[in-house]
């Protein structure tokens, strides 16, 4: 077998013994890991309104829905502390925030 070489003198190489090479082949096409910006995450009560922002890191193919709800635990739902959500965040293909 025989490669052509445009960097080397006659820009011919060979392979010789051993012919056998091992590659690694990276896995960058997949959709990601997803996860909050920040591990904890508090607002003052008088705040109004609170974006938290989700990241997409360790690849960034293709379009992900990520369906989320909100759920009491010491504040309350219904527009008492916060209003109820149920919906999906939807990053498309390269998106990573």
């Amino acid at each position: 077998m025989s490669v052509i070489c445009g960097c080397c003198a006659g820009g011919k190489v060979e392979l010789v013994n051993p012919t056998m090479a091992t590659v690694m082949i990276l896995d960058d096409d997949h959709g990601g890991v997803f996860h909050f910006d920040q591990e904890d995450i508090s607002f003052p009560e008088s705040i109004g309104e609170a974006k938290i922002r989700v990241a997409r890191s360790s690849g960034a193919r293709g379009r992900v829905v990520l369906p989320y709800k909100t759920v009491e635990l010491t504040a309350k739902g219904g527009g008492q502390d916060f209003w109820d959500e149920d919906s999906e965040l939807v990053f498309e293909n390269d998106e990573i925030e």
